[in-house]
């Protein structure tokens, strides 16, 4: 083998241990995400297709969400700012409903809604809790389709049927769903979803995509 013949094979070696690495390094990259790597993630990206408006749609039911929480306001890449806590349930629901239409501007650009639409809605608690991810906490959701999450409590629209001054949140931290007072004046966050739900009162939320198994 000549001296030649021995440096292209020392380059040729070299390539492939570059291209090697980059998959290392990619990988390692993509598992940054999940905190517990013996878990299977349970919304991985793959299950969203991501709009570089500021919203992911769930592929498995339809549901497309806002990827930021409101409050905070998305740059093009990431959720800037911190979310906006509203003290009451009424006032979750006043605010979804200014925002559809028109009297808050979320998009920035005078448009009623976001996104190209004015439908948005407070998801139900089984909605709002499928975005929990089982490979890690704090937050406890993807944090490449929610990058920047709170995580904070979340309103969801579900009232429990025996209880009616209560409601279901979904704890965004520890992916932990329970049950407060409508009006319990504690930080609470919102994240609007739309579409996947019967046509009526965006307000009631609670059936369709999610709606069984729970008692409403």
């Amino acid at each position: 083998m000549t001296i030649t013949q021995a440096l292209a094979r020392i380059a040729g070696m070299g390539r492939i241990f570059l291209a090697l690495f980059a998959m290392t390094a990619n990988h390692t990259t993509l598992a940054q995400s999940c905190f517990n790597t013996l878990v299977t993630p349970s919304t991985p990206t793959s299950d969203f297709q991501i709009g570089s408006n500021g919203t992911a749609t769930h592929l498995p039911t339809g549901l497309q969400w806002m990827r930021c929480s409101l409050g905070q306001t998305w740059t093009g890449t990431v959720c800037a700012g911190s979310a906006a806590n509203q003290p009451s349930w009424a006032s979750a629901l006043l605010l979804v409903q200014a925002i559809n239409q028109g009297q808050s501007d979320l998009d920035g650009d005078g448009s009623v809604g976001f996104a190209g639409h004015a439908d948005w809605r407070l998801p139900n608690i089984k909605e709002l809790s499928a975005l929990n991810e089982a490979c890690r906490r704090q937050p406890a959701v993807n944090d490449q389709v929610f990058p920047n999450a709170p995580t904070g409590i979340h309103w969801s629209s579900t009232t429990p049927h025996a209880q009616p001054s209560v409601v279901w949140y979904f704890d965004f931290g520890m992916g932990v769903v329970s049950f407060t007072n409508k009006n319990d004046a504690l930080p609470r966050l919102i994240k609007l979803v739309r579409a996947g739900e019967a046509a009526g009162d965006y307000q009631a939320g609670q059936y369709l995509v999610f709606a069984d198994g729970f008692e409403f």
